[in-house]
């Protein structure tokens, strides 16, 4: 009776010291978390890039999926690969059109079947879509530049960030 106490206590510490080697098996592949997600008012997103080990043995760039969220309904997804430095960054202005807060998340994708990270969420910008139009910018020339290119030169209008250029 003792010895099969003994045999059952040896297997069941077996198992647990398996599936213990199994589990820090898996999760030294599950990518880490991204951290310091933050959101700037002209819509970039930027946060800590992550390395992975990847299968070849070498710590590599992951892949990260942001979302955007406008009053916590999803707006936009896109997978961004990651830069290589020490941060990443995402441009998610074109989809900021309607007034609102926004924040996103973004969660490293690891390799083939080790998942990914958990999310991690930024902070809140608040968008208030203009209340009037902007005016036409006028005087639009060119210019001879260096090595003989042309340059579009226009005067500026009050209040424009951007300007939106199409040569046809």
């Amino acid at each position: 009776m003792k010895s099969a106490k003994k045999r059952i206590l040896s297997v069941c510490l077996s198992i647990f010291l398996l599936c213990g080697i199994f589990s820090a098996a898996v999760s030294a592949q599950t990518p880490q978390k991204p951290t310091n997600a933050t959101f700037d008012q002209s819509g970039m997103a930027s946060w800590d890039s992550v390395l992975s080990l990847g299968s070849s043995g070498t710590y590599r760039p992951l892949q990260f999926e942001v979302e955007l969220f406008r009053e916590n309904s999803s707006q936009h997804k896109a997978t961004v690969a990651g830069s290589g430095t020490s941060r990443t960054q995402y441009d998610f202005k074109p989809q900021i059109t309607v007034s609102g807060e926004y924040y996103y998340t973004v969660k490293a994708l690891g390799e083939s079947s080790y998942g990914e990270s958990p999310a991690t969420r930024s902070n809140t910008v608040t968008y208030a879509e203009p209340t009037q139009n902007l005016a036409t910018p006028t005087g639009l020339r060119w210019e001879e530049g260096t090595s003989g290119r042309l340059r579009a030169k226009w005067n500026s209008v009050a209040d424009a960030a951007d300007y939106e250029f199409i040569l046809e």
